[in-house]
């Protein structure tokens, strides 16, 4: 049994039919949404025999008095989205997050090495992974100090895994949100009820920690900033 979460800007498809589920986590808005609405659906159909395993990459890089390249740590991000899902679906089983390090991050092929041994942390039967990238806004959000990755711009190879929907599925690789922008995770959280709690948990900020307090703020400069602020602001105007 599946389930399709309708919203203004499009249709939204969970497979269920796995019986373990991978989930990419970053401890941003849209991981996090996917993983609640993901449970959600598991409630909704009483497919209590599936199992959700979190999985995140934790960025290092090296230190000095020039640079640091390290981002937010979202084990602890992860972990509270976690808990907050169990104590709304109890009867959903879902794993503590598995953590991979990564150091020297900005290299693609390790970036792409740790995404694999990431997911190699988690059992061999796993037989889904749900990966909560969207598509670009569709104005420039002026001001950013970095562009996004340009894979996240679907196109027309991505097609929808069900007629109707934003949502692509290639194998065991799960996309959901994947033809759709931002306001489409927003839309879904209000419809979940979710908004403000995954605003005030999760962390969508890709500045370092000398642009952040440490971590304990949002730069509020960089792409990934802006495109929250911009998703948040209009998903419901």
């Amino acid at each position: 049994m599946n389930k399709t979460y309708n919203t203004a800007y499009g249709n939204v498809f969970f497979d269920l039919s796995a019986d373990a589920i991978a989930v990419k986590m970053s401890g941003g808005y849209d991981s996090s949404v996917m993983l609640y609405a993901l449970a959600h659906a598991i409630n909704d159909t009483q497919q209590y025999h599936i199992n959700i395993r979190p999985v995140s990459v934790k960025k290092i890089g090296p230190k000095n008095d020039m640079k640091d390249m390290t981002k937010a740590d979202p084990t602890p991000i992860v972990q509270r989205v976690i808990d907050f899902t169990r104590k709304s679906f109890p009867k959903v089983n879902i794993d503590n997050s598995r953590v991979y390090e990564l150091a020297n991050w900005w290299d693609d092929n390790l970036y792409k090495l740790a995404q694999t041994s990431a997911l190699e942390l988690l059992d061999t039967d796993i037989s889904m992974v749900y990966n909560g990238i969207t598509k670009n806004p569709t104005v420039q959000l002026n001001g950013a100090w970095n562009e996004p990755d340009a894979m996240r711009d679907a196109d027309a190879t991505c097609t929808p895994a069900i007629e109707n929907t934003v949502s692509v599925y290639e194998g065991s690789h799960a996309e959901p949100f994947r033809n759709a922008d931002k306001r489409i995770v927003f839309a879904l959280a209000d419809q979940l009820e979710i908004v403000e709690d995954m605003m005030s948990m999760t962390w969508s900020c890709e500045g370092f920690g000398h642009m952040t307090d440490n971590f304990k703020k949002p730069c509020d400069t960089c792409w990934w900033c802006l495109e929250r602020e911009w998703a948040y602001n209009t998903y419901n105007a």
